[in-house]
């Protein structure tokens, strides 16, 4: 295991440890409770069974002999019945236990994929995103279930069973307590390292196969036109024919592991059985006693069995652990730096952040490595309270870095000031700040975003409170009221999943409508005609001028529109940037 994967591991383990301390410890009683009634019952009937066949042995020969069945037999009920009750008990509280750890783990990672810049979102796969969050998520339940709860509960009935003996042969006691701790300690760490390479390439080649199964029933269009299914189909049953192999190896290296482990628990028995007859003999105890402690013995042993298999899934946890981490510490890592820059006095409101009204904006870029431009000149953009800013560039000139910067989806702040500076009402952005930055810009993104559900809640996005008029209003400009008015449930309408239903122009002029009913004071519009032919984008454009009169605009085109009417002026209210 590298220092990685062990810093990965160790990270989850204290995080959940840490997460509620006393759940768990009740989770842990509870299981314990349970195991140790499940012994309890075995030994005192076992005990109640031999003494029974004593006593009536020694009735049978003339002796006197007497025998409380009542108490014994009290006890058995007892311990039958708290058995099941703390079964189910401790199943339905361990389980709810960790579907809330997990849905508290959830938020966590969540949180940090919000984090993430917009850069480093779009460069890991959706499938891989939807691994993570589930599968990989999911394992991590194996660290409270299988890791951290069955070894406490054995190691905690194993002191217990080891305290009560010690009352009749403390020198048993000891014995019985190192040796089954002993084994089960070597067992579970040659576990660990038997199958630790395999669970962890069986979980890498498991989310590589999803990944091909997504990526080939999305292609499945393409590929039958291309007569290509069958050849594409081979890379995804070859990595499933690995994915099989491997399996079964780690199946068999641990069966291997639990054979030999159950070899040597069985030589335990054997030998504390003749420590009991020993003890016997030696009048330590009587001869129902020997049978109850035998009992006991293998009551825990029964107990102990599976306990190496419970780390078998090592591997596969410490690989989700890994890819987990750094989503879940960014998350962390933001609400610290937030909590730092935080001023001592008070939660910073957006007048005291100085974002209320943005009356000036200025950019400074030199050398980014996204935007050529900037390594061939000096990038400073200055923008006032109603300018309008025309950036042209080609694809791959950096036009779509140059947006996710403006509106604080790039991470800015991993760059140097010298490449990238932003100052908002000569403040610069930081990481307590810029979410009220981003709560006063509109950015229509080059992708349409588009959710599954009804054409109401896709416009009214964070504003439940838009009334009919206002949001036909917003259609009227760009010209999709006629059109929803046609449908049979014109604003109930569902769009269907990411908005199949649509037309790419459709799509486009919601999402337009869903920023003019937001109205912000800033505006970042990203090829914001895409999908629409040149004549109704000059008519939208032509309805939306009024409206964006008194606002600041930033424009991002491949070629100069026929629509852009504003020119440059010494009022500097307009300017335009080639990128």
């Amino acid at each position: 295991m590298t220092a990685e994967q062990k810093q990965s591991l160790k990270y989850w383990m204290l995080r959940i440890l840490r997460w509620e301390p006393k759940t768990i410890f009740f989770g842990i009683l509870l299981a314990g409770l349970t195991a140790v009634s499940g012994i309890a019952l075995l030994m005192l009937s076992g005990w109640f069974i031999t003494a029974s066949a004593v006593t009536g042995l020694a009735i049978a020969l003339g002796l006197v002999a007497k025998l409380d069945i009542y108490l014994p037999g009290s006890g058995i009920r007892f311990f039958a019945l708290s058995r099941t009750v703390g079964r189910y008990a401790e199943r339905l509280y361990n389980h709810n236990a960790v579907l809330t750890l997990i849905a508290s783990i959830r938020q966590q990672l969540f949180a940090g994929l919000i984090s993430l810049p917009n850069n480093d979102i779009k460069q890991t796969q959706n499938s891989e995103w939807l691994s993570r969050l589930t599968a990989d998520l999911d394992s991590l339940d194996n660290i409270l279930l299988n890791m951290l709860i069955p070894p406490a509960v054995g190691m905690v009935v194993t002191l217990l069973i080891g305290l009560f003996l010690s009352f009749f042969w403390p020198a048993f006691a000891l014995y019985f307590v190192v040796l089954l701790v002993l084994i089960c300690a070597v067992s579970s760490l040659l576990n660990i390292k038997v199958g630790q390479s395999d669970s962890y390439q069986t979980a890498q080649l498991l989310n590589h196969a999803r990944s091909q199964a997504i990526e080939h029933l999305q292609g499945q269009l393409v590929l039958k036109s291309m007569a290509a299914n069958q050849q594409h189909q081979q890379h995804l049953l070859q990595t499933i024919a690995q994915f099989g192999e491997l399996q079964n190896r780690l199946k068999r290296r641990l069966e291997h592991c639990q054979l030999l482990h159950s070899v040597v628990l069985s030589i335990a028995l054997i030998f504390f059985c003749l420590m009991a007859f020993y003890g016997f003999q030696q009048d330590y105890f009587s001869g129902p006693m020997a049978v109850l402690i035998i009992l006991a013995c293998i009551g825990v042993i029964e107990l102990l069995q599976n306990l190496p298999s419970q780390f078998s899934q090592w591997g596969k946890t410490t690989y989700a652990a890994q890819r987990l981490q750094p989503l879940a510490q960014l998350s962390s890592n933001d609400h610290r730096l937030a909590a730092q820059d935080q001023p001592a006095s008070s939660t910073p409101t957006n007048e005291e952040a100085g974002f209320s009204c943005i009356r000036s904006f200025a950019m400074h870029l030199s050398k980014h490595p996204y935007i050529p431009a900037s390594c061939e000149s000096v990038i400073d953009i200055n923008l006032g309270l109603n300018d309008k800013l025309l950036v042209l560039g080609k694809s791959g000139r950096g036009k779509s870095t140059l947006s996710e910067l403006l509106s604080g989806q790039a991470n800015v702040l991993r760059f140097s000031q010298a490449q990238c500076t932003i100052l908002l009402n000569e403040q610069m952005l930081t990481h307590t700040n810029i979410a009220h930055w981003q709560n006063q810009i509109g950015y229509l993104s080059q992708q349409n975003t588009i959710l599954a559900d009804t054409l109401y809640a896709n416009l009214t996005l964070g504003m439940p409170n838009l009334s009919s008029a206002e949001i036909f209003a917003a259609l009227d400009k760009v010209a999709l009221s006629e059109w929803v008015r046609s449908l049979p449930q014109q604003l109930d309408t569902w769009l269907g999943d990411t908005g199949n239903q649509l037309s790419g122009g459709q799509a486009r002029r919601i999402c337009l409508a869903r920023l003019v009913l937001k109205s912000p004071q800033f505006l970042l519009l990203d090829e914001p005609f895409n999908g629409v032919d040149s004549n109704m984008a000059a008519t939208i454009w032509t309805n939306l001028s009024p409206w964006l009169q008194d606002k600041c605009v930033v424009l991002l085109m491949h070629e100069k529109p026929a629509f852009w009417q504003y020119t440059a002026n010494p009022n500097r209210d307009s300017t335009t940037l080639i990128l």
